[in-house]
């Protein structure tokens, strides 16, 4: 897991400058049925982080009118963890192991 943070400077009238820091983590883990969990450093985030998804298809061959639907089951300050469905509107079931690539960026 890469973790780091940002800062930002913002002029608040003519004479402060306010500092304020974004803390980040970011991971790549391949899919495992059941779920991924992505654990972050102890004391990293205050309350839950802003998390977002990509997904990038291992094994799996999209078809048209496929339906792959990352889900965030749970979100913690200490982990997330994501589930994928992949189906149609008709049927959906859980992705297999291997099949999908998981990014997450959680930021606060």
């Amino acid at each position: 897991m890469e973790v780091g943070f940002i800062s930002k400077e913002t002029t608040v009238g003519t004479s402060t400058i306010e500092t304020s820091r974004m803390n980040f983590c970011q991971e790549i883990q391949d899919y495992v049925a059941g779920g991924v969990t992505f654990n972050y450093p102890a004391g990293m985030f205050s309350s839950a982080p802003n998390v977002r998804l990509a997904i990038e298809l291992k094994n799996l061959t999209y078809s048209t009118g496929q339906i792959i639907s990352p889900i965030i089951t749970a979100n913690t300050t200490t982990s997330t963890t994501v589930r994928v469905n992949v189906g149609t509107t008709a049927s959906m079931s859980e992705a297999l192991t291997d099949d999908i690539t998981i990014y997450i960026f959680a930021s606060m």
